[in-house]
């Protein structure tokens, strides 16, 4: 993909939302450079270090998220970090009737590149941003994380919220899960 075009921008943030144990769209868009703290650079300049917190929009309700980046994340941020702002990432966000619509607008036009990138991959290409999240969780409840730290790693207050993300196994894996029980 070529730096800096729509397709790998799409890209770009959807592994970034992944890297942030599953970020909504909407706190990716509203993130702030002011949220990364614990800032370490090098001497290029580059973000070698850093932890996040931004508090989790979803219908009126707010939950603090804390997290150290990942080295992907950094990657990312690192292209991004330089523009001009307060935003993080430049899409930007107003609390407004056109803020919204820009918002809804922004993820359609995201989502759509994501769809055209999993063609690319030979994916299914029904994706979303959300499926960064979805992702997460399945990845995290395979890789046995007890439910209870995927809840909070998603900034969930309800489990069966977090039981609705988490995706149903394979019978290949039940079998391997049988075969270990039963042996």
């Amino acid at each position: 993909l070529e730096t800096g075009s729509a397709i790998w921008k799409a890209r770009a943030y959807f592994l970034f939302m992944f890297n942030c144990r599953g970020m909504n769209f909407i706190d990716l868009v509203k993130l702030k450079k002011s949220q990364l703290k614990d800032v370490q650079v090098d001497e290029q300049g580059n973000i070698i270090q850093a932890k996040l917190t931004y508090s989790r929009t979803k219908l009126g309700e707010q939950k603090s998220m804390n997290m150290r980046l990942s080295v992907e994340a950094l990657e990312i941020l690192n292209h991004f970090i330089s523009n001009a702002g307060e935003f993080v990432f430049p899409m930007g966000y107003t609390e407004s009737k056109t803020g919204r619509k820009t918002y809804k607008q922004q993820r359609k036009r995201i989502n759509r590149k994501l769809k055209e990138l999993a063609k690319l991959a030979g994916i299914d290409p029904d994706i979303s941003t959300y499926y960064a999240r979805h992702t997460w969780a399945t990845l995290a409840s395979r890789s046995n994380l007890p439910i209870n730290m995927i809840r909070e790693g998603l900034g969930h207050s309800d489990i069966s919220t977090t039981q609705i993300y988490i995706d149903s196994f394979g019978d290949e894996e039940l079998d391997d899960a049988n075969d270990r029980i039963v042996a």
